[in-house]
């Protein structure tokens, strides 16, 4: 049988463990860069705004945890 794990967030470790675990990489940094670069126009315009929705793709990172193996 066989098994492929993949975990989410891409934690600093992920590439240290025994099997390297491949991950979902959500991009916390550029979600906290967009949220602030909003919240500071939405300060600048002192006026409500409309909703907007951003869409910040995911990246797989492949590591040998999902793997095909010979």
């Amino acid at each position: 049988m066989n098994i492929a794990i993949i975990g989410a967030g891409n934690v600093h470790y992920s590439d240290l463990l025994r099997v390297p675990l491949s991950t979902v990489d959500q991009s916390s940094t550029e979600i906290g860069e967009t949220a602030a670069q909003m919240l500071y126009e939405c300060m600048e315009a002192r006026t409500p705004q409309a909703s907007k929705m951003v869409y910040i793709p995911p990246k797989l990172i492949v590591r040998e945890s999902s793997r095909r193996q010979p």
